[in-house]
């Protein structure tokens, strides 16, 4: 009896143990969503098998708050979903589990009917007026993220902390007026001591459910204008020193220069590593006036939400140019003051 076996060339081997090797559980999307609604819409997840080897799905699930969720049986040929009425009750966390023979993957989805939260308005750090007595108030500014995503909002919970304990909270009521993306809005915070320094938290309010807070600290800051010193044992550090013949934003202090009150906004200090990630595209300059983009230059958002109109101001500190030399071999020459400035955009001078 003779018998014949075949034997598969040493390439087609690889390739089966290649093909044995690279199946995987099956690769989902989104990985992870977060979906806000109004309440009582019908909400739609999808959770999209982009590839599965073995092609050939198992199972698929989906749980609630880690609760499996009873529903008719999935078909495992088609993209899995799960649609329902998004009410007050039934917000929280949903997973949608697909298997197939090698493993299993989840798409997580954040589903809620809380708003966005508010977002500082940074590039006016510290709006500061003076009020009476010991005390200052705060303008405090911000814009509202995607504010028609879900129930319309209705005012805001403030919260003032100092040392990890709240000073006072107070809800902002918005008379009916619902936050426009985009647009501006304010509040003026009283009654704070100089020269102490507060964080605040802000968080949107709909009639079902408050947002997520957001934080920053504000601090009193002061205009101080002083003339030159040559006291030895002067404690401030004033401007222009003798020293001092050319002073750039490259200090932190930006030679003594300080916010004008009575303006609508405020100048920035930054350089290119340093600038608003959430500026205007396409705007400021990419270096200082020396072509580094370490350098640091002052800088205003001149797009929305400013509208024409709004000024921005620098004041100098006051210079006493009768008691002080100009550079050496200059005579008695007072202070000659010069600025570069730049400006960029399609619509410069309109």
């Amino acid at each position: 009896m003779r018998g014949e076996s075949r034997c598969g060339s040493r390439e087609e081997t690889e390739w089966k143990a290649w093909e044995e090797r690279k199946k995987d559980p099956p690769t989902l999307d989104p990985v992870f969503q977060d979906v806000r609604s109004r309440n009582y819409q019908m909400v739609t997840l999808r959770c999209a098998v982009l590839r599965s080897n073995p092609p050939r799905l198992t199972d698929i699930r989906w749980f609630r708050n880690g609760e499996f969720i009873r529903m008719p049986v999935p078909d495992l040929k088609e993209t899995p979903e799960l649609k329902f009425k998004l009410e007050p009750t039934n917000n929280g966390s949903y997973e949608c589990r697909v298997s197939n023979s090698i493993g299993m993957s989840t798409c997580m989805f954040n589903v809620s009917t809380k708003p966005y939260y508010a977002e500082f308005y940074f590039d006016t750090p510290n709006p500061v007026r003076i009020q009476k007595g010991n005390n200052y108030s705060y303008n405090l500014q911000w814009t509202q993220r995607d504010p028609e995503a879900t129930d319309r909002i209705i005012g805001y919970w403030l919260m003032v902390r100092k040392n990890k304990q709240n000073v006072f909270a107070k809800q902002i009521d918005l008379r009916g007026k619902e936050p426009e993306k985009g647009v501006l809005m304010s509040h003026t915070i009283s009654d704070l001591r100089i020269p102490l320094a507060y964080e605040v938290r802000l968080a949107p309010i709909t009639t079902y459910s408050t947002g997520d807070y957001i934080s920053r600290t504000i601090q009193y800051s002061e205009r101080v204008c002083h003339f030159v010193s040559f006291t030895p044992k002067a404690e401030t550090y004033t401007y222009p020193r003798s020293s001092d013949h050319v002073c750039g934003f490259e200090d932190e202090r930006i030679c003594g220069f300080s916010q004008d009150r009575s303006d609508d906004f405020d100048w920035t200090r930054q350089n290119h590593l340093t600038q608003n990630p959430k500026r205007s595209a396409n705007t400021g300059p990419e270096t200082d006036r020396s072509g580094t983009k370490e350098g640091y230059y002052m800088y205003i958002e001149a797009s929305r939400p400013r509208v024409q109109g709004d000024k921005a101001r620098l004041l100098s500190p006051l210079f006493n140019v009768t008691s002080v030399r100009g550079p050496k071999g200059s005579g008695r020459v007072p202070y000659c003051v010069s600025f570069y400035y730049h400006m960029k955009g399609k619509h410069i001078g309109e």
